[in-house]
């Protein structure tokens, strides 16, 4: 692929760029390993449609995922529950949290970046390094790389999630698959 894909513009109606630019600069000055996924991502795979959180899956190694948490609070979010990020790294929380509340995602919310909450899953609902191996990188603002979830385990993770927005977005970006790079 000799073009990276771009986030579109008008993801900027609902998010807002400048949040997202915020964010990635933060993971990568932090280090992170982590992958877009969700509505960016189905954007990213030239799909425009309605997104307003940034879903992420940051690898769940103990030291990754309380760097991560750190270098968003240092930006100005903070968790929805009362939960510190050496809390939420230990996986035995998470595992509990899913078992007893079916939680699926943290929430992150900012009073600096209200139109763009982050939702990060607490578990990993594909092989992490596999997929760190076939992401690919979109530009956002012509500044800042995001590691995008590859195109065809995002049409596995919207058919395996089944909800009707989902499966929705599999048809479109099927749709599209005539005209894919």
């Amino acid at each position: 692929d000799p073009r990276p894909p771009r986030i579109p513009l008008s993801a900027k109606k609902t998010m807002e760029l400048r949040s997202v630019e915020t964010i990635a600069k933060a993971l990568q000055a932090a280090d992170i390993r982590y992958i877009v996924v969700g509505g960016l991502a189905v954007n990213a795979h030239d799909y425009q449609r309605f997104t307003n959180n940034a879903d992420l899956f940051i690898s769940l190694e103990f030291d990754n995922i309380t760097r991560a948490l750190h270098a968003l609070i240092a930006i100005g979010y903070r968790p929805l529950i009362p939960v510190s990020p050496e809390i939420f790294a230990k996986a035995e929380n998470r595992t509990r949290w899913h078992e007893e509340k079916s939680m699926l995602v943290l929430r992150l919310w900012s009073d600096e970046h209200r139109r763009t909450p982050i939702d990060i899953f607490i578990d990993e609902p594909f092989d992490f390094d596999l997929e760190w191996k076939n992401v690919i990188h979109s530009s956002i603002g012509g500044v800042v790389k995001l590691p995008i979830l590859s195109y065809n385990t995002l049409l596995q993770m919207k058919a395996e999630a089944g909800r009707e927005k989902d499966l929705l977005d599999i048809s479109a970006l099927k749709k599209l698959e005539p005209y894919r790079k």
